[in-house]
């Protein structure tokens, strides 16, 4: 049996313009499914051949036309592999296969939702894959946390919780939705306190980490998480914990002449530990510094030995 991907145009409400929504539809033995790409203006819509027209000058249609293409190619393939792994398949199931969701070798289900919602529950029972111990209590209590944000920005954006539909723009949107939230959001939706983007970073990596993770046991094969939108440098938690106020506290703070000068850049290390695991960082390093630093100074004439430089090691639990 084969297999031709339809595309096709309807109009769609819009404050101004005429608009379309393009969607490629295959049908088979009494089975349909469809599938939405994207929404254009109805004059950049060739009707009679059923493609996205070419304009001169306009890189984002000529993006939206290549993107339509292989997204045709690319569900036309997915149908193959099915019928070739599991014949006689529903159009539900062929969704799902496409979504990353159906094993077409068991004939089993597992939601992106389903499949996070059991490692976590599991998390501090069961031994971690390819691990010897549990996971901690406090990991999974986060990873709670990041979930419920998660199901939060599903609900108000429509962003579908799939495997395949976890992207690049998934995530762009994702990180700009939670920037646009307060601090305390989950608790009171009024909040208006700036969110950080320390917070923020945290979030996207709990996801990447459950996305990658049901890779590498086989659930899904997307790599979406393989995309730079994904990533999160070293410093970006540094640079994202630490206010403007912040750092202008402690560049403001004196040191005196001398051997505690040689100090600095390690007592800077111990400051930016402090920052990154206590939303009240700084706070503490000056409650230490008042406590113990001003009270036992050294004087400029007094030579202290230098004890070894501390070092900072930034380890997420698992």
């Amino acid at each position: 049996m084969s297999i031709q991907a339809t595309v096709l145009a309807t109009k769609t409400p819009r404050k101004e313009g005429e608009w379309v929504k393009i969607q490629v539809r295959l049908n088979w033995s009494y089975q349909r499914a469809s599938f939405p790409l994207h929404v254009i203006e109805a004059k950049h819509w060739d009707a009679k051949n059923k493609l996205v027209k070419k304009v001169r000058g306009n890189d984002e249609l000529e993006r939206v036309r290549r993107d339509v293409q292989n997204k045709v190619d690319f569900y036309e393939d997915k149908w193959r592999e099915l019928d070739r792994l599991m014949p006689g398949f529903t159009a539900a199931e062929f969704k799902a296969y496409v979504s990353g969701e159906l094993d077409p070798l068991n004939k089993t289900t597992m939601t992106f939702l389903s499949w996070v919602e059991e490692h976590i529950d599991n998390f501090d029972d069961k031994l971690l894959p390819g691990k010897t111990y549990k996971g901690a209590t406090n990991t999974k209590k986060k990873y709670q946390g990041s979930l419920k944000y998660l199901k939060l920005f599903a609900e108000e954006t429509g962003e579908e919780l799939t495997w395949a539909n976890m992207n690049h723009e998934f995530v762009a949107k994702l990180k700009k939705w939670r920037l646009s939230k307060g601090a305390y959001y989950m608790r009171n939706r009024d909040n208006t306190d700036p969110v950080s983007h320390n917070t923020i970073a945290k979030l996207v990596k709990d996801v990447r980490g459950w996305i990658t993770r049901a890779r590498k046991m086989g659930v899904h094969d997307f790599r979406h998480t393989d995309h730079a939108e994904w990533s999160i440098t070293a410093a970006d938690p540094l640079r994202f914990a630490l206010s403007k106020q912040q750092l202008q506290d402690f560049f403001a703070h004196p040191l005196p002449d001398g051997s505690w000068k040689q100090d600095a850049s390690a007592g800077f290390e111990i400051f930016l530990w402090c920052s990154v695991v206590s939303a009240n960082g700084s706070a503490i390093c000056r409650a230490a510094s008042t406590s113990s630093t001003r009270t036992q100074m050294p004087s400029s004439s007094t030579s202290l030995p230098r004890r070894p430089r501390p070092r900072c090691r930034f380890q997420s639990s698992r």
